[in-house]
């Protein structure tokens, strides 16, 4: 949908009000394809929303068009350094690799040496870690025999009855982990890490799902009493938060 169209404005600037928009770019986007994204981009910019980066390239249209950007935590960034560089060329906002523990994480954020007001640093405190996202479309045949429609997500189940959720987007497949980040009875560590944005990944959860977990979050943001239990089938996992890699 285009996203100036009247069919939307009107929702956007409602949530506007109430909430950041960051669109997000393709997780993958090869140079004829970051070609095509050039327009839309330019309408993002003048209705005056942010972008999230996944690749260099997009970084660098991003930087070349003047657009606030995010730096997705895709890009692996593990030091000081490495996001000193992405602040300077006109990110707001870094996410810090998933693989780092909450005391390298520490370790980032008193080391940084350009972070200013408007710079941030995000972690991912909750949902299903992307493990692998492949341009061969695997999904297809299901779709041409009917046994599953577009945007719809499957299991792919290993020889040890492990399920992991597996997603058609764009014609390309992306498989989630079987388990299920959470990070919700563990608030004060997170505060104490140094961050500023601890983010919800909620894309694979409907909207019912969306509104418990983010409530459940903001309540513990707020000093009060929150529980999250896992949905039957699948479990909790700290990620590297505690152990790193």
């Amino acid at each position: 949908h285009e996203l100036t169209s009247e069919q939307n404005a009107e929702k956007l600037e409602a949530a506007r009000k109430s909430a950041e928009i960051v669109l997000l770019l393709p997780r993958i986007s090869h140079e004829a394809e970051l070609v095509q994204l050039l327009s839309l981009m330019e309408k993002v910019k003048d209705a005056g929303f942010r972008i999230a980066c996944y690749t260099l390239g997009q970084v660098e249209v991003a930087k070349q068009m003047g657009i606030p950007f995010v730096v997705q935590k895709e890009f692996n960034t593990f030091n000081s350094y490495t996001v000193d560089e992405f602040y300077k060329a006109g990110a707001f906002r870094v996410t810090i690799s998933s693989e780092l523990n909450l005391d390298e994480i520490t370790d980032v954020c008193n080391d940084i040496s350009c972070r200013g007001s408007e710079n941030q640093l995000e972690i991912v405190v909750h949902g299903r870690e992307l493990m692998l996202i492949t341009e061969h479309d695997l999904l297809k045949p299901l779709l041409e025999q009917e046994i599953a429609t577009d945007g719809s997500e499957v299991l792919m189940v290993d020889s040890k009855g492990v399920e992991y959720p597996v997603k058609r987007v764009d014609e390309r497949t992306l498989i989630y982990d079987s388990k299920v980040l959470d990070m919700s009875d563990k608030m004060d560590h997170l505060k104490k890490s140094g961050v500023d944005v601890m983010r919800l990944d909620l894309s694979l959860y409907g909207k019912r799902d969306v509104k418990e977990i983010t409530s459940a979050y903001r309540r513990l943001l707020d000093g009060k009493p929150a529980e999250l239990r896992p949905r039957r089938g699948t479990k909790f996992s700290r990620g590297h938060y505690f152990k790193g890699v």
